[in-house]
């Protein structure tokens, strides 16, 4: 299983930083808006589990939406994570499994979200991304994008790696490119974007 190691930190220069990863040579992915909505407030609170629905929108009328679980962020493991495209019938949903609910199948968003409310799993937050921009440059995916309900902007570095023992040494490596772009590292947030709009709506 690969592990994701991200790092996010607040700007706020946003087109600066885009013109910086662009003269790198950094390979644009696209744009989009999302919003999300999370289910299961005892398990985000008491268990650090994230279930939720996104939706994504893209410049091109397209528009996806996914199912997603991420596990409780281990010290130095990340985060055991899923994701599950709704459209045609999904079986053997690992959402599903890894929530220990018998029903394995959905088809519709709303499908989904009758199995998880039957389980007492009921929305209670949504949060909203805009002008979201993806860039691949080597083996970083970047991105930067506004955090809507705390009025935030923020970036985005993730690389992947096989070991835990390989965390620090990709967490370094993602500094150095903040270094590059001029991205403080004092700047870091260490808390999720969910957790951001969270603790302001409580």
């Amino acid at each position: 299983m690969q592990i994701e190691v991200r790092v996010r930190a607040k700007i706020d220069n946003p087109q600066s930083l885009i013109e910086k990863i662009e003269a790198k040579g950094a390979y644009f992915e696209g744009s989009s808006a999302s919003a999300s909505w999370y289910y299961g407030r005892e398990l985000f609170e008491q268990k650090d589990i994230q279930v939720r629905i996104v939706e994504h929108d893209y410049p091109e009328g397209i528009k996806k939406i996914y199912l997603t679980y991420k596990g409780p962020k281990a010290e130095n493991q990340g985060r055991e994570e899923y994701s599950e495209i709704f459209g045609a019938l999904k079986r053997n949903s690992r959402v599903f499994e890894k929530l220990g609910f018998p029903e394995r199948d959905f088809t519709t968003p709303i499908d989904a979200e009758k199995i998880l409310e039957k389980h007492g799993l009921s929305k209670f937050l949504e949060v909203k991304v805009s002008d979201e921009k993806k860039y691949r440059y080597g083996v970083y995916e970047v991105k930067f994008f506004h955090l809507d309900q705390v009025n935030i902007d923020l970036a985005e570095i993730e690389l992947n790696v096989a070991r835990a023992g390989d965390i620090p040494k990709a967490k370094e490596e993602i500094y150095k490119l903040m270094d590059e772009l001029g991205i403080a590292r004092g700047n870091e947030i260490k808390e999720d974007g969910v957790m951001l709009v969270y603790r302001q709506q409580k």
